[in-house]
Order: C-alpha cells, then sequence, then structure tokens
C-alpha cells in the first residue's frame, strides 16, 4: 500500500471510529437524562409523601388530647 492509499485507509478508520465515539457520547448523553429525568420525578413523588405525612401527623396533633400523648 503505498503512502497516499494508506492515509485514505488511515483517515476512513478515523472517520468511522469518530463515528461511534459520538455514537456512544449521544447515547450516554440520552441515559443521562433520562436518569435526570426519573431522579426529578422521584424528588416530585418524595416531596408529595412528605407533605401528605406532615398534613397527617398535623391531624394526628389536632385530634389527640395532650393527656393521651403523655
Amino acid at each position: 500500500m503505498n503512502s497516499s492509499n494508506f492515509w485514505l485507509s488511515n483517515k476512513a478508520n478515523n472517520s468511522q471510529e469518530l463515528f461511534h465515539l459520538q455514537e456512544k457520547a449521544d447515547t450516554i448523553i440520552e441515559e443521562e437524562e433520562e436518569l435526570f429525568r426519573d431522579h426529578m420525578t422521584y424528588l416530585k413523588e418524595d416531596a408529595q409523601l412528605l407533605t401528605e405525612e406532615g398534613k397527617l401527623i398535623n391531624d394526628l396533633q389536632r385530634n389527640i388530647p395532650l393527656s393521651k400523648i403523655q
């Protein structure tokens, strides 16, 4: 193989490797975005549960006489 053919072949390999690297990077970014969305969803669910728990605790505290707690 002469030097110009080697250079063209090497350039094609580099382009193919770059393409595969970009595909992998895109996949990682998509997975990261999905993880972030899931994380935010779970945080919102946790906040809602904590709010409900706070309301229940508040209701209990208002409805139970202090003499029964001690």
